[in-house]
Protein backbone atom coordinates (compact mmCIF):
# COMPACT_ATOMS: atom_id res chain seq x y z
CA UNK A 1 0.00 0.00 0.00
CA UNK A 2 1.50 3.37 -1.49
CA UNK A 3 -0.97 5.90 -2.30
CA UNK A 4 -1.92 8.29 0.40
CA UNK A 5 -5.54 7.46 0.34
CA UNK A 6 -5.33 3.90 1.05
CA UNK A 7 -2.85 4.35 3.93
CA UNK A 8 -5.25 6.84 5.64
CA UNK A 9 -7.82 4.18 4.94
CA UNK A 10 -5.98 1.74 5.99
CA UNK A 11 -5.07 3.19 9.59
CA UNK A 12 -8.57 4.90 10.24
CA UNK A 13 -10.27 1.54 9.48
CA UNK A 14 -11.31 0.19 12.82
CA UNK A 15 -11.30 -3.62 11.40
CA UNK A 16 -7.86 -3.07 10.69
CA UNK A 17 -6.06 -4.49 14.28
CA UNK A 18 -2.25 -3.62 13.75
CA UNK A 19 -1.39 -5.21 17.15
CA UNK A 20 1.27 -8.32 16.79
CA UNK A 21 -0.18 -9.96 19.91
CA UNK A 22 -3.14 -10.80 17.59
CA UNK A 23 -0.86 -11.75 14.34
CA UNK A 24 -0.73 -15.78 13.37
CA UNK A 25 2.21 -17.25 14.98
CA UNK A 26 3.23 -14.70 17.53
CA UNK A 27 5.29 -15.72 20.34
CA UNK A 28 5.52 -13.37 23.10
CA UNK A 29 8.39 -12.34 24.28
CA UNK A 30 9.17 -13.96 28.21
CA UNK A 31 6.77 -12.30 31.29
CA UNK A 32 8.54 -9.73 32.78
CA UNK A 33 11.12 -8.47 30.20
CA UNK A 34 10.98 -5.42 28.43
CA UNK A 35 10.40 -6.33 24.76
CA UNK A 36 7.17 -7.91 26.37
CA UNK A 37 6.21 -4.67 28.30
CA UNK A 38 6.89 -2.56 24.69
CA UNK A 39 4.52 -5.28 22.79
CA UNK A 40 2.34 -4.70 25.18
CA UNK A 41 2.48 -0.67 25.61
CA UNK A 42 3.32 0.27 22.05
CA UNK A 43 1.38 2.67 19.42
CA UNK A 44 -0.48 -0.17 18.13
CA UNK A 45 -1.78 -1.72 21.43
CA UNK A 46 -2.74 0.83 23.65
CA UNK A 47 -6.30 1.33 24.27
CA UNK A 48 -8.17 3.41 21.82
CA UNK A 49 -8.04 6.37 23.93
CA UNK A 50 -4.19 6.07 24.23
CA UNK A 51 -3.34 5.23 20.46
CA UNK A 52 -5.76 8.51 19.73
CA UNK A 53 -3.91 11.07 22.22
CA UNK A 54 -0.14 9.28 20.44
CA UNK A 55 -1.94 9.91 16.64
CA UNK A 56 -2.39 13.63 17.92
CA UNK A 57 0.69 14.52 18.92
CA UNK A 58 2.20 12.66 15.81
CA UNK A 59 -0.36 14.79 13.72
CA UNK A 60 0.59 17.79 15.08
CA UNK A 61 4.26 17.52 12.95
CA UNK A 62 2.57 16.54 9.85
CA UNK A 63 1.73 20.39 8.88
CA UNK A 64 3.18 21.28 5.37
CA UNK A 65 5.98 23.57 7.14
CA UNK A 66 6.54 19.84 8.99
CA UNK A 67 6.18 17.88 5.80
CA UNK A 68 8.45 20.93 3.88
CA UNK A 69 11.62 20.28 6.47
CA UNK A 70 11.24 16.72 6.76
CA UNK A 71 11.12 16.53 2.79
CA UNK A 72 14.43 18.12 2.97
CA UNK A 73 16.40 15.98 5.89
CA UNK A 74 15.27 13.26 3.65
CA UNK A 75 16.66 14.36 0.45
CA UNK A 76 19.75 15.23 2.03
CA UNK A 77 20.23 12.04 3.99
CA UNK A 78 19.32 9.81 0.84
CA UNK A 79 21.90 12.27 -0.89
CA UNK A 80 24.71 11.31 1.97
CA UNK A 81 24.09 8.15 1.20
CA UNK A 82 24.03 7.88 -3.08
CA UNK A 83 27.30 10.30 -2.96
CA UNK A 84 29.14 7.27 -1.16
CA UNK A 85 28.33 5.30 -4.53
CA UNK A 86 28.77 7.53 -7.35
CA UNK A 87 31.96 6.18 -9.38
CA UNK A 88 32.09 3.08 -7.48
CA UNK A 89 32.74 0.19 -9.40
CA UNK A 90 32.34 -3.68 -9.39
CA UNK A 91 30.00 -5.16 -7.05
CA UNK A 92 27.76 -2.74 -4.62
CA UNK A 93 25.40 -4.08 -1.80
CA UNK A 94 22.28 -1.75 -2.49
CA UNK A 95 20.54 -2.88 0.82
CA UNK A 96 23.52 -2.64 3.36
CA UNK A 97 25.35 0.90 1.91
CA UNK A 98 22.21 2.37 0.56
CA UNK A 99 18.53 0.70 1.61
CA UNK A 100 19.16 -0.37 4.62
CA UNK A 101 20.53 3.11 6.84
CA UNK A 102 18.40 5.55 4.91
CA UNK A 103 15.13 4.62 7.10
CA UNK A 104 16.38 4.89 10.69
CA UNK A 105 18.67 7.80 9.39
CA UNK A 106 16.14 9.98 8.59
CA UNK A 107 14.09 9.00 11.96
CA UNK A 108 17.31 9.95 13.77
CA UNK A 109 17.57 13.28 11.96
CA UNK A 110 13.53 14.07 12.33
CA UNK A 111 13.88 13.56 15.63
CA UNK A 112 16.71 15.77 16.54
CA UNK A 113 19.47 13.21 16.31
CA UNK A 114 23.41 15.38 15.60
CA UNK A 115 23.86 14.38 12.26
CA UNK A 116 27.43 13.41 13.52
CA UNK A 117 28.55 9.89 11.82
CA UNK A 118 28.99 8.51 15.27
CA UNK A 119 25.69 9.61 16.52
CA UNK A 120 23.65 8.43 13.11
CA UNK A 121 25.75 4.97 13.15
CA UNK A 122 24.90 4.40 16.90
CA UNK A 123 21.36 5.24 16.84
CA UNK A 124 20.76 3.25 13.77
CA UNK A 125 22.45 0.23 15.43
CA UNK A 126 20.36 0.47 18.44
CA UNK A 127 17.07 1.55 16.40
CA UNK A 128 18.15 -1.74 14.71
CA UNK A 129 18.24 -4.04 17.62
CA UNK A 130 15.03 -2.56 19.00
CA UNK A 131 13.22 -3.68 15.91
CA UNK A 132 15.17 -7.37 15.68
CA UNK A 133 13.54 -8.02 19.32
CA UNK A 134 10.02 -8.65 17.31
CA UNK A 135 11.84 -11.59 15.67
CA UNK A 136 10.65 -15.15 17.36
CA UNK A 137 14.24 -16.37 16.04
CA UNK A 138 16.59 -14.49 17.76
CA UNK A 139 19.02 -16.66 19.91
CA UNK A 140 19.79 -16.05 23.19
CA UNK A 141 22.16 -12.97 22.37
CA UNK A 142 19.95 -11.61 20.21
CA UNK A 143 17.17 -11.46 22.73
CA UNK A 144 19.48 -9.81 25.58
CA UNK A 145 20.72 -7.23 23.08
CA UNK A 146 17.54 -6.52 21.86
CA UNK A 147 15.95 -6.20 25.52
CA UNK A 148 18.72 -3.68 26.53
CA UNK A 149 18.69 -1.63 23.18
CA UNK A 150 14.99 0.05 24.23
CA UNK A 151 17.05 1.42 27.58
CA UNK A 152 20.03 2.49 25.79
CA UNK A 153 18.06 4.26 23.12
CA UNK A 154 15.46 5.74 25.45
CA UNK A 155 18.41 6.87 28.24
CA UNK A 156 20.30 8.42 24.70
CA UNK A 157 17.21 9.91 23.09
CA UNK A 158 15.80 11.29 26.43
CA UNK A 159 18.96 13.92 26.79
CA UNK A 160 17.72 15.61 23.16
CA UNK A 161 14.44 15.42 24.16
CA UNK A 162 15.10 17.22 27.08
CA UNK A 163 17.02 19.74 25.02
CA UNK A 164 13.77 20.57 23.35
CA UNK A 165 11.60 20.79 25.82
CA UNK A 166 13.54 23.68 26.60
CA UNK A 167 14.16 25.05 24.32
CA UNK A 168 11.99 23.92 21.05
CA UNK A 169 13.47 23.73 17.50
CA UNK A 170 11.86 22.80 14.34
CA UNK A 171 12.86 18.85 14.82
Amino acid sequence: VTRYDDIRDLFIDPRVNNDRRYFKGYQPAPEGSRLRWMSEHNFFSAPEDEHQRMRNLVSKTMTPRGVKRMSQQIHDVVEQFAAKLRGRTGIVDMVSEFCAPIPNTVISRITGIPAKEQDEVRFRELAREVISGISPLLDDEGRLSAENAPIQLSDWVRVPAHERNDQPQED
